[in-house]
C-alpha cells in the first residue's frame, strides 16, 4: 500500500470564503493537505493588501465554498479532490 501524498493539488483551483477573526475573505485553493492526525488542511491564496497576496496553509473547517452557478458543478471545500 502507497502512503499518502503530502499534498493533493485541486484542479482546476477553487474559489472559496476563509473564515476570519474579522469575517469572511475571499480565497482560492490550490491544494489540499493532510495534518498528522488525519485532518485537512487547505493551502490557499489569499490577498494580504491591495494587489498582494499569499499562499496560507489553513484548517479546512475555514473553508467554505462559493456558490457556483445553476449549471456548474457542485463543489465543497470541505472534501479533498
Amino acid at each position: 500500500m502507497k502512503p499518502k501524498p503530502p499534498e493533493r493539488p485541486v484542479d482546476p483551483a477553487r474559489h472559496v470564503w476563509v473564515q476570519t477573526p474579522s469575517g469572511r475573505q475571499a480565497g482560492l485553493l490550490v491544494a489540499w493537505v493532510t495534518g498528522v492526525d488525519g485532518t485537512w488542511w487547505g493551502r490557499v491564496a489569499v490577498s494580504d493588501a491591495p494587489g498582494e497576496a499569499s499562499l496560507q496553509l489553513l484548517a479546512g473547517r475555514l473553508l467554505s465554498p462559493v456558490q457556483q452557478e445553476a449549471e456548474g458543478p457542485e463543489v465543497r471545500a470541505d472534501q479533498p479532490g
